[in-house]
């Protein structure tokens, strides 16, 4: 009988050792969750646990007095109500009425999770719906580096930290799973499973840094303890929930329930495009907000500075991005808002049309990446200087080369040392276009290395001198005076936005530290 265990036993560890992640069964699990309060619809993601009838998902997607209703396999809308809260861990569990309503296909419970350790830049796959979009999607993600690994060390801003006490959830101690790569929005509460397709750990939100977020998930080991909750009801800190959870969607009113349908919008971690990026827009943010969140304004404040030197005053409330993120890589860039990122096949690289925008022509940003498979970049510097190569055989032709402004030119690098590098190069000399105006040329470069692979953003700037030089001598005032120098201050403005798009570009989720 022993030999028989022991056989049993040794079958049993054979077949866990090979089980892997399977997003087809996984979504099996999955739900979408909908909460409507004064008629303005939210989305979340959550999964089935134990029984049919029960959901989890995140806490802070639900409001005081809303409808709530539960997706299953993308076309079985059901009601559903609060049965269990967890406030210390961010968790809800919601009970649908499938009794009433049963479904038309079965679907699978998780009915365990795992217990062991989550090392670092462990595989992670989230499972959610993206903004509320008519079909749920596989996000690949790595457990993070940091100690201690909870809220309180995760939040650098004091007034974030306070504003979460204040919350008085999630627990502002409580250990917690830092994520390298931003949940997306929608994905609060989506279940995040390893590589052997075990339930690990539930999405719950990302705090704003910048253009990024700091995410981070919740360990799945506090089910139980949600499970045999006493509490039923919401906090009333729910109403007071701002821009903390960005894992959290708001959806348009006129969001239309009838749009699902299983067979034809799925997504998997297998749908990748032939290039290797795929990009999503994530949210829209102004200038300021991304601004006082960033963790390295630096090269803005050089020059907003310059500018106010030569007594040009842009009104910087008008500038806002669009921020979107690369959910294969790991890529954060921000475009102008209502540019549009046009992917080019020949050269892989995208770039981005400004043409709404007056005098656009002047600028010219891009997206590349490096898809060489058979180039090894070992740092910062093997990537700075195929980069170099490119503008020089590119651009420098034109204006008798480049000089590095070392002003503006620095590295950053990350604790599992991914670096940044950011480049401002001058032209050499002047060049004429074809009105025979005389012209400078400047390129702004953001250089990111991760994994041997290189990312790049460029924004190249033609400078009229004539009107350059006017604008410096008399000065400009965008703030109180635009339309005295519209021209001008359309020209500034789009300096700006073009430098900061590109300054901007950066991983998600990742500390960075400088080296000057």
């Amino acid at each position: 009988m022993k030999k028989v265990t022991a056989l049993l036993l040794l079958i049993l560890t054979a077949v866990s050792l090979h089980a892997q992640f399977n997003p087809v069964e996984s979504a099996k699990s999955l739900v979408m969750i909908k909460v409507t309060v004064n008629g303005q619809p939210s989305a979340a993601s959550g999964f089935i646990w134990k029984h049919d009838d029960w959901v989890v998902t995140s806490l802070h997607a639900m409001q005081q007095g809303a409808e709530i209703k539960v997706l299953y396999l993308n076309s079985y809308w059901r009601d559903a109500e609060v049965i269990r809260v967890l406030p210390k861990a961010d968790l809800v569990l919601l009970k649908t009425n499938l009794s009433a309503m049963p479904l038309n296909k079965p679907v699978k419970p998780i009915t365990s999770y795992y217990t062991g350790q989550v090392n670092f830049r462990e595989k992670l796959y989230a499972q959610g719906y993206h903004g509320g979009a008519n079909g749920h999607r596989t996000q690949s993600l790595e457990k993070g580096d940091a100690d201690p690994e909870t809220l309180e060390y995760l939040i650098v801003s004091i007034p974030d930290k306070k504003k979460l006490k204040a919350l008085g959830f999630p627990q502002i101690d409580l250990p917690v799973y830092f994520l390298n790569g931003s949940l997306l929005p929608g994905y609060s509460g989506a279940p995040i499973y390893n590589a052997a397709g075990q339930l690990t750990a539930i999405g719950d939100g990302g705090l704003e840094n910048g253009q990024i977020n700091v995410s981070w998930a919740i360990p799945a080991t506090y089910l139980p303890e949600l499970e045999n909750a006493n509490s039923t009801q919401l906090p009333a800190s729910l109403t007071d929930l701002s821009l903390l959870f960005s894992a959290k969607m708001q959806l348009d009113e006129d969001f239309d329930e009838e749009k699902f349908n299983d067979d034809e919008t799925t997504f998997s971690m297998t749908d990748i495009p032939e290039n290797g990026f795929e990009f999503y827009k994530t949210k829209n943010r102004s200038f300021e907000q991304m601004y006082e969140s960033s963790f390295d304004p630096e090269n803005l404040d050089y020059f907003a500075g310059e500018f106010e030197e030569n007594n040009i005053f842009i009104d910087y409330s008008t500038l806002r991005f669009d921020i979107y993120e690369d959910v294969i890589n790991g890529i954060v860039v921000a475009l102008p808002e209502d540019s549009r990122l046009v992917y080019q096949p020949e050269s892989g690289s995208y770039v981005v049309d400004m043409s709404d925008y007056n005098l656009s022509d002047y600028f010219m940003l891009e997206y590349v990446g490096v898809h060489d498979t058979e180039a090894a970049f070992s740092d910062i510097d093997d990537a700075i200087a195929v980069v170099d190569a490119i503008i020089e055989s590119s651009y420098g032709a034109t204006v008798g080369g480049f000089t590095i402004d070392e002003d503006y030119s620095y590295t950053l690098t990350a604790p599992d040392q991914s670096q940044v590098a950011y480049l401002f190069y001058q032209g050499n000399e002047n060049y004429y276009d074809e009105y025979e105006n005389e012209q400078s040329l400047v390129v702004y470069l953001t250089i990111l290395l991760q994994d041997s692979k290189v990312f790049y953003s460029i924004a190249t700037i033609s400078m009229p001198v004539a009107e350059l030089d006017a604008a410096m001598s008399t000065g400009i005032d965008c703030v109180d005076n635009y339309d005295l120098n519209t021209d001008e201050c359309d020209y500034f403005e789009m300096l700006m936005r073009v430098v900061a798009s590109t300054h901007l570009t950066t991983f998600a989720n990742k500390r960075l530290t400088g080296n000057r």
